[in-house]
């Protein structure tokens, strides 16, 4: 597995807007322009000093930059870094993150940027048991962090990202406990967390700008003898982590790698990267279109190429 968290965002130096649309990380570590309604890849940049995993990055759409979290290639050592979405260019970079201990990036990693406040909210282990986790605030532009709190005896669970609200500054990271996914609710103001038991078993997650709440792609078991199971679009409220609504999407697509999703500017669209489940066998990667108010897949063009490790829309 690549070993990185990918950041990619623009602070500080002088910006010209593009288009709205899609961007990916691939493989190949190319930032990619995704086509919406076709898949097909065009290639923005190359990131050259990281390795990376699945879906640790957060998009600054106002001030165009994608944020991931990596491992810096030349020293080793966990980093964030910040990717222009009009060239390709890495603008902005740390030397090392504020996790203490020995940390392997893309195991129990998360990051979202608050673009209004320069704040980026991390997460990453601690300790070497590697069960602890710490969130942490980071002033992108002083370059400064402080820990928010520290979550203890979780469980990392791969590609399925984290959300963060800013209406009321709430952060939601899915965590394995116990064998289940578990949700924790993080009030980076205060500290003060919410822990829900046994939650919708999660898939990739994003805040809806549209509805104010999270949205997710979970897994409805149909029967577990026969491993027979749909996924689910799944609302979450911001405020307690209840869930608001479900609704099955009418094919059984499943990850491919990892799952990603993320959702446009207005929370009317979700894109996801998946791949169809037919027969038992797993089929070729799909970008999947989802209307977040008909609950419908609208589209699902399969993708060619380096296998995709981020996926962030951008609107500025």
């Amino acid at each position: 597995m690549f070993r990185t968290l990918l950041l990619l965002c623009v602070l500080g130096h002088g910006f010209t807007a593009v288009a709205p649309g899609l961007y990916t990380v691939d493989g190949k570590l190319d930032l990619n322009r995704l086509d919406m309604k076709t898949g097909v890849k065009t290639k923005v940049g190359h990131i050259n000093k990281e390795l990376q995993a699945e879906q640790v990055s957060s998009m600054d759409s106002m001030h165009g930059i994608l944020y991931m979290i990596g491992e810096n290639s030349t020293h080793a050592r966990p980093n964030l870094i910040g990717i222009d979405v009009k060239d390709g260019k890495v603008v902005y970079e740390t030397e090392k993150l504020p996790f203490p201990g020995e940390t392997m990036v893309g195991v129990g990693e998360h990051i979202n940027v608050d673009a209004k406040t320069g704040i980026a909210y991390l997460v990453g282990p601690y300790g070497v048991s590697g069960k602890e986790w710490q969130v942490v605030a980071y002033n992108l532009h002083e370059r400064k962090a402080h820990v928010v709190t520290k979550l203890q005896n979780v469980i990392p669970v791969l590609g399925v990202g984290s959300a963060y609200c800013p209406e009321n500054h709430m952060l939601w990271i899915p965590t394995g406990v116990n064998n289940t996914i578990d949700m924790y609710g993080v009030n980076v103001d205060s500290g003060k967390i919410i822990h829900i038991k046994d939650g919708f078993s999660s898939g990739p997650i994003a805040y809806n700008p549209g509805t104010k709440e999270i949205a997710g792609l979970g897994i409805k078991i149909i029967n577990r003898q026969k491993n027979e199971w749909k996924r689910e679009l799944v609302s979450m409220s911001c405020t307690d982590g209840k869930v608001t609504g479900r609704a099955t999407l009418d094919t059984p697509y499943t990850m491919a790698n990892a799952d990603l999703f993320t959702i446009d500017d207005k929370g009317e669209i979700g894109f996801a990267i998946l791949a169809p489940l037919k027969a038992g066998k797993l089929g070729p990667s799909h970008l999947v279109e989802i209307d977040l108010k008909t609950k419908k897949i609208v589209r699902a063009p399969e993708l060619k190429g380096a296998r995709n490790w981020q996926l962030q829309y951008y609107n500025p």
